[in-house]
């Protein structure tokens, strides 16, 4: 038994990937960060959003979709209500994405897989930490990095994206565009500092005074990444001093929740 743990402790370290699980509310800035990390570092990106609409998830995010309508939104700061009813509807769907996750990222030639994608449950966070961390065999390092921002702020960024992609296809105006997605978010959970007992996480705040750039180089800060290469050597451990990093002041910031 003992040379059996041995055995499988070496084969993790010599396979060793790292993953890093952008995540936040709708128009956050996850596909940002997630496209500019991949497009700077050679990363492979798992888009979310894209992966959801392939033929063989379609059914498994359908299922998700249920999932967060049967919540009951009056309950949303009750990390425990309706978790046990609604966890065989969201399962399957994030089983699917930590597989292709674990794919993707031995198939990666930079080692390091990034995936953009809202994880609108505390309990859902947990369960995919696990899946891509201490029940994986072989992934070793999933570091999630939360992009925080303001529910208005984020939903007119969402809302005026939209609106702009769809606008030839689509007559609604952007005030309808943030009203539905209002809706949709209603059930959307905060990262709390708790949350760290279950998961490796940083925090990244997404103000309006935050330039695209500063996210960027914030993000490049948080996850241990040298803005001077570009190769996957250049990865060490996040900062340890604070789990939050003010973007416009490039500083760990003073708010409560690292405290």
């Amino acid at each position: 038994m003992i040379q059996q743990s041995a055995k499988v402790s070496s084969l993790k370290q010599e396979q060793a990937r790292r993953i890093i699980f952008v995540t936040g509310r709708q128009g956050a800035g996850k596909s940002f960060l997630a496209n500019g990390l991949a497009s700077k570092y050679g990363f492979t990106h798992l888009d979310g959003d894209y992966w959801s609409c392939h033929e063989d998830v379609k059914g498994l995010r359908t299922a998700l979709c249920e999932s967060m309508l049967e919540y009951n939104s009056s309950t949303i700061y009750d990390e425990y209500s309706n978790e046990d009813q609604n966890e065989a509807l969201w399962k399957s769907f994030y089983d699917a994405m930590c597989k292709d996750a674990v794919r993707m990222s031995y198939a990666s030639e930079s080692g390091v897989l990034l995936i953009s994608h809202s994880i609108y449950r505390r309990s859902q966070r947990a369960y995919v930490a696990r899946k891509l961390g201490k029940d994986c065999l072989f992934l070793v390092d999933c570091l999630f990095l939360v992009v925080a921002s303001p529910p208005e702020i984020a939903l007119q960024r969402a809302a005026q994206s939209s609106f702009n992609y769809y606008r030839a296809v689509c007559d609604k105006s952007v005030n309808e565009w943030k009203e539905m997605f209002r809706i949709h978010s209603a059930d959307y959970q905060e990262f709390d500092p708790s949350e760290r007992e279950d998961i490796h996480a940083v925090v990244l705040e997404n103000d309006e005074r935050t330039t695209k750039a500063g996210l960027l180089q914030s993000a490049e800060n948080l996850v241990g990444l040298s803005s001077s290469s570009s190769s996957s050597s250049s990865l060490s451990s996040p900062l340890s001093t604070c789990s939050c990093f003010d973007s416009l002041r490039q500083r760990p910031c003073q708010q409560v929740c690292c405290s």
